[in-house]
């Protein structure tokens, strides 16, 4: 049974006779009748946790899960590589410092805690508070 949107907003149930032939618009035009669609759920499977998250519990692992080492490194080369590319426009060293692994792995941890809370609507200074 297929429904089909009319022009006056009401569905129309086309009655498929189970075989592949197509039947020519004259004679299926004998089989339309006006019904309304049933109220019904329409999700056939209900979406989950797949692979190896599906076993994660803590906060840390799903954000290993996430973040992986590889990343981590990536990101950290590439930031000590711009750092070191701008160190002469600075006069003391600890101004232009390298990172490194757990730094990185900070930040991100942060940004995606606040975008779990919704820290789009809440001021920054809100989301760096200790209370």
């Amino acid at each position: 049974m297929l429904l089909c949107d009319s022009d006056d907003d009401e569905d129309i149930v086309l009655d498929e006779s189970g075989t592949d032939e197509e039947e020519p618009i004259s004679e299926r035009e004998d089989h339309l009748e006006k019904t309304k669609r049933a109220p019904r759920n329409i999700c056939i499977r209900v979406p989950a946790v797949i692979g190896r998250a599906k076993d994660y519990v803590d906060i840390l692992d799903i954000f290993k899960c996430l973040i992986t080492d590889y990343i981590t490194e990536s990101i950290v080369e590439g930031t000590n590589n711009y750092i070191c590319s701008v160190t002469s426009n600075y006069t003391r060293s600890r101004d232009a410092r390298n990172t490194d692994g757990a730094k990185t792995e900070a930040l991100l941890g942060l940004l995606y805690l606040a975008d779990v809370y919704h820290g789009n609507r809440v001021n920054i200074e809100k989301l760096w508070r200790m209370d």
